[in-house]
């Protein structure tokens, strides 16, 4: 009879720890999921509000200091475009507070920049940048169609504030 007892209090310990284990694995899936629905919202919404969008690789970074913040110049091979002018490589500014850490993702990205005088930059506090996962490789292809022959003249994260 002893026996029996171990054997069940044993398979309830498992059920309960399984039971556990199952519900913390659904409530992270689900959280993963609102995630994944509100980086997509972030990129189509950053793609639509900004004239280029690419799939990247980033080859290099230059640090430039200036008075006030430290500039980044970042060197990429386009591995896919998007949304604007096919390009092979790009280079685009990026700026940063003194102190900052700067570093150059080893992975692809998926990149949203502004165009000024000729150059890129990254959006004035947007962001810009997104982990070149499937879905993020397909929202992007999806809304950079969907944008291909709308006459758009301006971009909102592309403003300067005043």
């Amino acid at each position: 009879m002893k026996k029996y007892k171990v054997l069940n209090i044993l398979v309830f310990g498992l059920l309960m720890v399984t039971s556990c284990s199952v519900k913390q694995v659904a409530t992270q899936k689900q959280y993963d999921k609102e995630a994944l629905a509100q980086m997509m919202e972030a990129l189509e919404n950053a793609i639509t509000n900004t004239p280029y969008c690419a799939l990247i690789q980033y080859t290099g970074v230059e640090v430039v200091p200036e008075d006030d913040y430290v500039k980044q110049i970042y060197h990429a091979k386009v591995l896919k475009t998007f949304r604007g002018q096919q390009l092979n490589n790009i280079s685009y500014i990026s700026s940063t507070e003194k102190g900052d850490s700067i570093y150059i993702p080893d992975k692809p990205a998926v990149i949203t920049l502004c165009v000024k005088n000729g150059g890129f930059y990254l959006p004035y506090e947007a962001g810009s940048e997104f982990p070149a996962i499937e879905e993020a490789i397909k929202k992007a292809e999806v809304t950079g169609k969907k944008l291909k022959f709308v006459k758009q003249q301006s971009f909102s994260d592309c403003e300067w504030p005043e």
